[in-house]
């Protein structure tokens, strides 16, 4: 099955550090590139362990998932718990998707079984800090999820809704 070579070709290759955070990429050497390491990687990773432990019905994808995500939370969060990437409070025009990117992919992790229910606390944090910013009169979310929340547009509008609708099914579950 490809999906699990590539999985142990991406296990092996030097991507996820001893820390268990996923770097950036592999330079022309194929050894880790050094670069920040941003929350949609970690996110990435998440949501494709997730979806090969359900192909192929085996959970042990999930303990590496597991691994990940908390290694991100500790890393990348700030003291209150509320996620950020090192680009912030000008991520441009992609970085400010990347945090969304990643919690979307930790509740599909907290879907895959009780082990990954455990993340739905730190979703919670973040929902409700991501609402308790919110600006009126067009309700808009913004790029940082502590305050300030700073700037805003259509990219940190979907990223900060890929984290209320997470915390929706936190809430349902």
């Amino acid at each position: 099955m490809w999906a699990h070579k590539e999985w142990m070709w991406f296990s092996h290759s030097g991507m996820i550090n001893q820390k268990y955070l996923v770097n950036d990429g592999l330079n022309s050497n194929c050894e880790k590139n050094a670069r920040a390491i941003w929350t949609y990687n970690q996110g990435a990773l998440l949501g494709g362990l997730a979806a090969l432990s359900r192909l192929e019905r085996n959970p042990s994808p999930l303990a590496m998932a597991n691994k990940i995500a908390q290694a991100a939370i500790s890393n990348l969060s700030d003291t209150q718990g509320i996620l950020h990437d090192v680009c912030e409070p000008h991520c441009g025009a992609d970085g400010t998707q990347f945090k969304g990117v990643f919690v979307r992919n930790l509740r599909e992790l907290c879907r895959a079984g009780p082990q990954g229910s455990s993340f739905g606390q730190f979703i919670l944090t973040n929902a409700r800090s991501i609402w308790s910013q919110v600006q009126q009169p067009d309700y808009n979310l913004g790029e940082v999820w502590s305050p300030p929340f700073g700037a805003t547009d259509a990219s940190t509008q979907g990223s900060a809704l890929y984290t209320l609708v997470a915390a929706t099914f936190v809430w349902q579950n």
